[in-house]
């Protein structure tokens, strides 16, 4: 956080200050990062140790600080000067003397979340310290609070026997009593028997397809918690509760919006810049289209961890290439993924990067479908190039763009890599996705029923974006006939 304050509000150097706990109260500091372990099975023990031995002196702490800016656990590393004369570090050199580890319970990263939550809007100058720390300890308050057994609660147990059965009378109905359909090549009626020769698949997506999809729809009714995880008779049925919550939580909806800009903003960007780099390597001109088409595709095969060491590079305050580049116009650097205004299009700018050449590919195939006898008959009846792309290109990849627009879409508003690695969400919760959101209460937070929430919410957003896009195109196309 100290290099947070450094780098992106340097309007603020020689106005702040770090103080130590209070000194007549009991306090404790809690150590996070990353621990250097060696297993018992690990096969090269000799080295391993070398490794943790070379990894704790003193100079390689200082040096590592240097780099990940993450303070060392060693005490002579804090002699090094980048550590001993930075005057905000000092009450953390005093703090290792306290430090413990963070308590064992489940509800501590909710905990951590809320103070950063609340601590990070004071740092920006959003909210007061006094005001941050009233709401750090109202938050606290609410998540420690263990509320009773709802009384009256349904049982689970029985209610999941009872949806299940009725699913398989159902489909026991169906095949008795449902419409008899004869085959329209062998003229054979449908027979029960062959569903023998089918269950293996229908196991498998039952297994890992419908089961989950029913199970998640259930869980977003009920309390599921971590508690409910190691005692399921914790859980209880709460209806419609996770959902008013969700509609009343604000982080929910700035995450709502994130996503949405997140989408509105980076398809047309995606779609045009797939469709100018098709455009432009269906051209006979260009050399070399092999090569052009997969250093554009490779992105889109490169894992996201790999995308992020060099975005985060392009984007680093201090010696990034964006910042350098701005520098030989004399503009001032920009503190890019801290920016509260520019943190979320760096993200969607990184993200049409990574996506735009599995859709240029896309396009590439539909251009070269195309019958040249068209362009051949518009060029004998005197069209020039632009008008060739307005009246045959373009109404020639009209299926085609839908089903990218439909599919990029989909693929935006379930962004969650980006800000998962990039920046965490923030800051101040502008870059958090509804996936992210609904991440953080599912795997961090093992608030599931929550979670289960989240997740039909988006399924109905994008639903819903599916079903406009395709009223769109059938209106678009029922007027040009």
């Amino acid at each position: 956080m100290v290099s947070s304050i450094d780098t992106g509000k340097p309007q603020l150097t020689g106005s702040w200050t770090t103080a130590p706990m209070p000194a007549d109260q009991r306090s404790a500091s809690f150590i996070g990062g990353s621990n250097l372990v060696m297993f018992k099975s690990s096969r090269n023990k000799e080295w391993a140790w070398k490794f943790i031995e070379f990894m704790m002196t003193a100079e390689n702490q200082s040096a590592w600080y240097e780099f990940s800016k993450n303070l060392p656990a060693v005490r002579a590393a804090w002699n090094a000067p980048a550590l001993a004369e930075n005057p905000h570090l000092r009450a953390f050199k005093e703090q290792l003397e306290n430090a413990v580890s963070p308590p064992m319970i489940p509800e501590w990263e909710q905990v951590a979340n809320a103070l950063s939550d609340v601590l990070e809007p004071a740092m920006y100058g959003k909210r007061t310290a006094a005001e941050a720390v009233a709401d750090a300890s109202t938050k606290a308050a609410i998540i420690l609070h263990k509320p009773e057994k709802l009384a009256g609660a349904t049982g689970l147990k029985q209610l999941a026997l009872l949806l299940a059965a009725a699913v398989i009378l159902l489909l026991l109905a169906f095949f008795r009593w449902g419409p008899k359909e004869r085959d329209a090549i062998s003229n054979r009626r449908f027979q029960p028997e062959a569903l023998i020769f089918v269950l293996p698949a229908v196991a498998l997506l039952a297994t890992f397809l419908f089961v989950p999809i029913v199970g998640s729809w259930f869980a977003s009714f009920t309390n599921w918690n971590i508690y409910g995880i190691s005692d399921p008779s914790n859980v209880v049925w709460v209806g419609f509760d996770n959902y008013r919550q969700l509609f009343a939580d604000p982080v929910f909806w700035i995450s709502l919006r994130n996503s949405l800009l997140f989408t509105i903003i980076g398809v047309p960007l995606n779609l045009m810049c797939s469709l100018l780099m098709a455009l432009l390597l269906n051209r006979e001109f260009i050399r070399c289209k092999a090569l052009f088409r997969i250093g554009f595709f490779i992105p889109c095969i490169t894992t996201m961890v790999a995308v992020a060491v060099i975005w985060r590079w392009l984007y680093n305050p201090e010696f990034g290439l964006l910042n350098m580049a701005l520098g030989w116009f004399g503009i001032s650097g920009q503190n890019w993924l801290s920016n509260q205004w520019l943190a979320l299009p760096s993200l969607i700018i990184m993200a049409v990067w990574k996506g735009f050449g599995y859709n240029m590919i896309i396009f590439i195939a539909a251009l070269q479908s195309i019958p040249d006898t068209l362009y051949e008959s518009a060029e004998i009846d005197g069209a020039n190039e632009r008008q060739q792309f307005w009246h045959i290109t373009l109404p020639m990849l009209r299926q085609t763009t839908f089903f990218v627009l439909i599919m990029t879409s989909i693929g935006f508003l379930q962004f969650f890599a980006e800000p998962y690695i990039m920046t965490g969400g923030g800051p101040l919760n502008q870059t958090m996705s509804v996936v992210l959101y609904m991440y953080n209460h599912g795997f961090k937070f093992y608030n599931l029923g929550y979670a289960s929430s989240i997740a039909y919410v988006l399924f109905a957003l994008i639903l819903l974006f599916t079903l406009v896009q395709n009223i769109v195109k059938s209106r678009l196309e029922g007027g040009r006939k």
